[in-house]
């Protein structure tokens, strides 16, 4: 019989190795539907009873309790943990899953687990999914629990990450978050600023320019606006592929240009791109890359058309678990006002996906 394909080992079992034991705190949070297990990120020390300590964790400020859980060599009741509940997987004692089997009276709650692990990630990798999908990091940017308001961008690499109520994290038009434990957002992240937008018509009546994709721009007496483009781009090619949100186009010109010509209203700029690999994941609160609106044109007798509405972005969330009560939008932005109104921005990218139990 094969080994199973996605459980640890021990690789200095049998090698006559020297295990470099590291003490090792993750957050991690309980799935809100069976089966009631946490996987670690790292091999733990086999013993019995372990060395492991789980405590609950503050949902309101994303602290660690006193409140420790107890350790049971059963079946779990509320309030209690079993360690390694399937260790022994084909007929050797030396496997070792790092799973941790909770009590459904606990599902859903955040916990902090401090355990000696190996010092390493000695696994095969799982195959069924994109290698992408698993690549959480190397925790190397530590904890995120900002207490204030704060911006970040490019790519990111936590341990764990846990946003409060009332906090606002703004991105700066991309983020890729890769989370070694827990993702917990309680507040609201917002990409600010967001892909170029479509500009209005020139005084000759030519379509202004306008980078890739959104809604075209409304145009009047022949002048057509800035047309739309692809919902694909690369912000940052050392990111892999990063979808966003395109700008919209530019609305036309009004009439009479050489007693009154008006511009169009430029295009609302194109929403940014959040993507987010975690171990777990729970939202409460709001995750925005919407699209901007178009401007309206700027005369109000002789309008030209209103700017095309910017594209939604993108929001990608994959994870083991996944509880998602909040709001996330990836809406496209209004058209703006003109004589002929620009058109609303396309709707974006949303992609929530649950692996479960490795």
């Amino acid at each position: 019989m094969a080994a199973p394909s996605n459980i640890r080992i021990n690789p200095f079992i049998g090698d006559g190795g020297t295990t470099n034991y590291v003490d090792f705190t993750e957050v991690h949070i309980i799935p809100a539907v069976s089966p009631f297990v946490v996987r670690l990120n790292e091999v733990p020390q086999k013993k019995d009873p372990s060395n492991m300590k789980v405590v609950y964790v503050n949902e309101t400020t994303g602290a660690p309790t006193t409140t420790a859980l107890t350790e049971v060599a059963a079946t779990p009741g509320a309030g209690e943990f079993r360690p390694d509940y399937s260790t022994n997987a084909d007929g050797d004692e030396d496997w070792n899953t790092g799973l941790i089997e909770f009590s459904s009276a606990d599902a859903g709650k955040i916990i902090q687990v401090s355990y000696t692990g190996m010092g390493t990630l000695a696994g095969v990798k799982n195959n069924r999914f994109p290698s992408w999908w698993l690549d959480r990091g190397d925790g190397s940017d530590g904890d995120f629990v900002p207490t204030g308001n704060t911006t970040i961008s490019g790519l990111k690499q936590y341990r764990s990450v846990f946003i409060p109520a009332g906090v606002t994290v703004n991105i700066n038009r991309f983020v890729k978050i890769k989370c070694q434990g827990a993702f917990i957002n309680l507040g609201t992240i917002t990409v600010n600023n967001r892909v170029t937008s479509g500009g209005g018509s020139d005084s000759a009546g030519q379509s202004g320019t306008c980078s890739v994709g959104g809604a075209g721009g409304s145009g009047y007496r022949g002048y057509g606006g800035a047309a739309g483009g692809a919902l694909l781009g690369n912000l940052d090619i050392s990111q892999d592929i990063t979808y966003y949100g395109a700008a919209g186009g530019g609305g036309g010109q009004g009439g009479y240009i050489d007693e009154y010509g008006s511009y169009g209203g430029a295009g609302g700029a194109g929403g940014g791109s959040i993507c987010i690999l975690a171990n777990s994941v729970c939202i409460t609160g709001n995750i925005s890359a919407t699209g901007a609106a178009g401007a309206s044109s700027s005369n109000a007798t002789y309008r030209g058309g209103g700017g095309g509405g910017g594209g939604g972005g993108c929001i990608i969330v994959v994870a083991n678990s996944i509880k998602n009560t909040g709001t996330l939008s990836v809406a496209g932005g209004a058209g703006g006002a003109g004589n002929q109104s620009g058109a609303t921005g396309g709707a974006g990218i949303l992609a929530l996906k649950e692996l479960g139990v490795m």
